[in-house]
């Protein structure tokens, strides 16, 4: 999807966007979110993803992860 401003995070501002992928050889799609954090000397990137199906009931667990990350 279509990357949105991502804050919260101690990184500070980054980006977030969904995604959806094929499963594989274990069948059925995964759907997550990808985040990249940016700082001055580093960057941070974040799969949090899972069966598609438990998407809307992982998403905050998802987001709360993303935003634990900081210096």
């Amino acid at each position: 999807g279509r990357p949105d401003v991502f804050k919260g995070s101690g990184l500070g501002e980054g980006r977030l966007s969904v995604f959806t992928a094929s499963g594989g050889l274990f069948g059925g799609n995964l759907k997550g979110y990808h985040v990249t954090l940016l700082t001055r000397d580093r960057r941070v990137s974040i799969l949090a993803y899972g069966p598609e199906a438990e998407f809307e009931t992982l998403r905050p667990t998802y987001l709360a992860v993303c935003r634990s990350f900081g210096r």
